[in-house]
């Protein structure tokens, strides 16, 4: 490992590190904070706490995962690598300037609770109980009463998990909108309530990116309500006691619910960090990509291209591209997409260079900022929080299942000029609408 690489590495670690301190003591103290800050701290926890992590506990070796071996070199190419930091230090420099630029232009939207489909109660408890119906009504729910993902519970071929997933997103999205918007949340009954829906929630998701999700989007609620000082200042251990959370978690998964061949430190480790890092991928498709001249896709916009038609039947076009992972996936195991036993969680950074190239590399930066943006100038907090919870997965996961919030965004725009609404505003005091993008119900 050359010197010049070591010090890269470590101008990202600090750099970053030092972005994530500030970035985090304005979301917890200030009222007014720019989405890019929720943003900022998942990209810093999948992107460059990995690279900490190298040095501190070391790249890993995949031989539990064995099946991964293809990402060695790529993380041990130094040039790869040099790539990778000043990406993520573009990244992450881009949120940082922005978040201070909304913060000092002041540039808001007066926020309210709901929106036309977020306002009404009785259509947000059926949002709330509509996976838990689905399960119901469609007979699976003895397939959900073990812990398990689709395939060891039997349901991927039958498209009931994809349904159910976009349900319990919709779920969450309308529980936190009607939960956090009490006046007095800190009753037994409200604790008993908001963990007993958690565990439920991460239950018949059985996904440990739900809990994340969760999570985020309860911080993200509760700081909507605008707290008093002193509960904020409380607030400051909430992100180093929710990763460690999380963590111990998927660690106690890995050990015990879902037990590993080996469950040593270095397998649980190396798991922890093909499920929660995505520097791999990225450095997998750098170096494919620049050095080997091995383009993933056919074409390039390809796998972008699925995505904004990912609503067409493939029985209606049936040469229509697949999705970002199965063609990542196809890659690193050398497989035909066909013949693929599972799928490589991508991420955004990755797609963006697979489908762009070189042009991928700028256009990753400026679309999260833009996206940022937005979100930032939407009226409602439950369209904020989609917009959240979609940017959230173009940077660590496939998209395909949270696109039902781009659907649902359009139809409450839709149903907002038809059928006009009286939203509760936000406590928070935001200011009046001073943005130059068209603002979203």
């Amino acid at each position: 490992m050359e010197l010049w690489r070591v010090a890269l590495d470590w101008m990202l670690i600090l750099l970053s590190s030092f972005y994530l301190c500030v970035i985090y003591n304005r979301l917890i103290m200030k009222s007014q904070v720019s989405i890019a800050n929720y943003v900022y701290l998942i990209l810093w926890a999948f992107c460059c706490l990995p690279i900490l992590l190298d040095y501190a506990i070391g790249r890993p070796s995949y031989q539990t995962v064995y099946w991964y071996k293809p990402f060695i070199a790529p993380m041990a190419n130094d040039y790869v690598s040099a790539i990778y930091d000043l990406l993520l230090i573009s990244a992450c420099t881009s949120l940082f300037f922005y978040s201070n630029y909304y913060q000092k232009k002041k540039i808001k939207v007066q926020k309210q609770w709901g929106g036309a489909l977020f306002d009404n109660k009785v259509v947000m408890c059926l949002f709330i109980i509509s996976p838990y119906l689905y399960i119901l009504l469609t007979g699976n729910v003895s397939s959900y009463l073990t812990y398990g993902d689709s395939v060891s519970r039997g349901v991927a071929s039958s498209g009931v998990s994809m349904i159910v997933a976009e349900l319990l997103l919709l779920s969450v999205i309308s529980f936190c909108s009607l939960f956090f918007r009490q006046d007095r949340l800190g009753t037994v009954a409200n604790l008993v309530l908001i963990v007993c829906y958690s565990i439920v929630t991460g239950w018949i998701s059985g996904k440990r990116f739900m809990l994340a999700i969760l999570i985020v989007l309860y911080l993200f609620f509760y700081l909507r309500r605008n707290p008093a000082l002193e509960q904020r200042k409380k607030l400051r251990v909430f992100f180093p006691l929710a990763l460690c959370a999380l963590l111990f978690f998927s660690s106690f998964y890995l050990i015990v619910v879902r037990p590993l061949r080996d469950t040593g430190f270095n397998s649980v480790y190396e798991m922890l960090r093909v499920d929660f890092g995505r520097d791999d991928v990225t450095k997998y498709v750098i170096y494919h990509e620049f050095f080997l001249g091995d383009h993933i896709l056919d074409y390039y916009g390809q796998s972008f291209l699925s995505t904004l038609f990912i609503w067409v039947p493939r029985s209606f076009w049936p040469s229509k591209p697949y999705q970002d992972y199965q063609y990542l996936t196809s890659s690193i195991l050398g497989l035909p997409i066909s013949e693929l036993p599972a799928g490589t969680t991508p991420c955004w950074f990755e797609m963006c260079i697979i489908n762009f190239s070189y042009f991928g590399l700028l256009l990753s930066c400026v679309l999260i900022v833009a996206l940022c943006h937005l979100t930032d100038c939407v009226k409602s907090a439950s369209t904020e929080a989609m917009l959240f919870v979609v940017i959230l997965a173009l940077l660590t996961q496939s998209i395909d299942v949270y696109l039902v919030f781009v659907f649902l965004i359009v139809l409450q725009k839709v149903i907002s000029f038809v059928i006009p609404t009286n939203n509760t505003r936000l406590r928070s005091g935001y200011g009046h609408k001073d943005c130059s993008t068209a603002c979203i119900q």
